[in-house]
């Protein structure tokens, strides 16, 4: 009979949620062919994701999929490691509902429910406020976990911060992996689109002959969703019940790529890639919001380090062809 390793994963019908569940049916255990995974996928609200999980089959794996409120949710006991990507991720919401944002992204008794085993929490780069000089050519000027102090400009960021300190303070026998993201980019969500949101590349992929303005101060170091599969299946793999790791670890790391970029550079690749004319199309803009932070490129060398995962795609074009594949 093969190890079961039981698998909790909240915002499991987001667009991660539904990449990482592809991800581990393509992917069996790297360290052990008589391991099985059998993951909980806790979803809140999708219309189309539970049905959709009953086509998945593989050997080693299982999905069970359960509908519920996070916040309620004190079921973490009966897992072996926890992935949390579940979280109210859109400024204006949680600027017009503060409370209801800390709800959602703080869930107390959610995280009292799992303290006691391994986790991986995905946060944001938004907690660094972007007004730390950055010179584009030299990646070491960047946010680093290690020495920037977070200063969120948004609810939704200071609420991650919330939970970044949460975690911190109430799991101290088990690892702990806080991975602050920025945008993550890649393939339509593989099990139910409908009920995941495209990502900004779908979206300047629709606007071929429409004028459209685009942000050119505000930078981000854009990170593959393959690599944040492959970063988050790692940790996953260091915390299975047979490892000898050392216990009660708290980690930060900043999980990006190495392309520097604003939104009019992206919107420039994905036309070039289908082959649209952006002269006259695509408009230079400023971002001129007081909540949004301009320029948080970060230097993700640290994961780097710890993990030994190099991120892919290297270039914007290699990162079009994984987007859009032919």
């Amino acid at each position: 009979m093969p190890t079961v390793v039981r698998i909790l994963l909240t915002g499991a019908s987001g667009y991660l949620g539904q990449h990482l569940l592809n991800h581990f049916v393509q992917s069996p255990p790297i360290t052990d062919s008589d391991v099985m995974y059998q993951i909980t996928a806790l979803y809140h609200k999708a219309e189309h994701f539970s049905k959709a999980t009953e086509a998945i089959t593989a050997k080693h794996i299982m999905i069970v999929p359960k509908q519920c409120n996070l916040v309620d949710y004190n079921e973490g006991d009966a897992f072996d490691v926890c992935i949390h990507t579940a979280a109210i991720a859109n400024i204006r919401v949680c600027q017009n509902d503060p409370a209801f944002a800390e709800a959602i992204n703080v869930p107390t008794k959610f995280f009292e429910a799992t303290k006691n085993i391994p986790m991986i929490a995905l946060s944001t780069d938004q907690v660094y406020n972007g007004k730390q000089t950055v010179d584009p050519n030299d990646a070491s000027t960047f946010y680093q976990e290690a020495t920037a102090k977070p200063d969120p400009l948004n609810v939704y960021a200071q609420t991650k911060l919330k939970m970044e300190e949460t975690l911190k303070a109430m799991r101290p026998t088990a690892n702990t992996y806080v991975l602050r993201s920025s945008i993550i980019l890649g393939p339509k969500a593989p099990i139910a689109p409908e009920d995941a949101h495209d990502t900004f590349l779908h979206f300047c992929a629709t606007r071929n002959n429409q004028e459209t303005d685009l942000w050119v101060n505000e930078y981000r170091t854009v990170v593959s969703v393959r690599h944040a599969c492959h970063i988050i299946h790692w940790m996953v793999q260091q915390n299975m019940p047979d490892r000898t790791c050392a216990k009660g670890e708290f980690h930060i790391f900043n999980l990006g790529g190495n392309l520097r970029v604003n939104r009019l550079d992206m919107a420039k690749a994905v036309f070039e890639h289908f082959g649209f004319e952006s002269n006259g199309i695509l408009k230079a803009a400023d971002q001129t919001s007081p909540t949004v932070p301009l320029d948080i490129s970060m230097d993700c060398s640290s994961l780097a380090k710890f993990t030994g995962i190099v991120h892919e795609p290297a270039t914007l074009q290699g990162l079009m062809e994984l987007v859009f594949p032919k």
